[in-house]
Formats: structure tokens, sequence, C-alpha cells
């Protein structure tokens, strides 16, 4: 109960991960080994934030050229 409810949402507001993503990376990493299960979550954070800035960089990038244009 505890690993499956209670730790990943714990978890999810730290990081801001989705329950399904946050045991997604648990399972993957238990599956394969067991170093790999505490590399799991780091490794899930750091995709999330990567993947969020390069977004929200993504968006300055299209604002800046609209306003380019409009000048």
């Amino acid at each position: 109960m505890q690993d499956t409810v209670v730790y990943p949402r714990l978890i999810r507001h730290g990081m801001h991960l989705s329950t399904p993503a946050l045991v997604l990376s648990l399972g993957t990493g238990a599956v394969s080994r067991r170093r790999r299960v505490v590399l799991a979550l780091p490794v899930a954070g750091f995709l999330s934030v990567s993947l969020r800035h390069w977004r929200e960089y993504r968006a300055i990038e299209r604002l800046v050229r609209t306003t380019r244009t409009m000048w």
C-alpha cells in the first residue's frame, strides 16, 4: 500500500511528476536491477524538468519571433 499509493503521491508533489510516471519509472528500475531503482526517480525528475524547460524556451522563442515581425 505504501509503495504503490502513499509514496508516489508524496513524491509527485515534490518533483511535480504524475503518479503514473513515478510508478512506471520505479517499475522499470525494479525490473532491471536494484541499482537502477535508486536512479529511477532522479532520472525521471531530470527528464521531466528538462522537457518542461525546453517547452518554456520554445514558447519564449515563438513570442520573440512574433514580436520581431510586428515591428
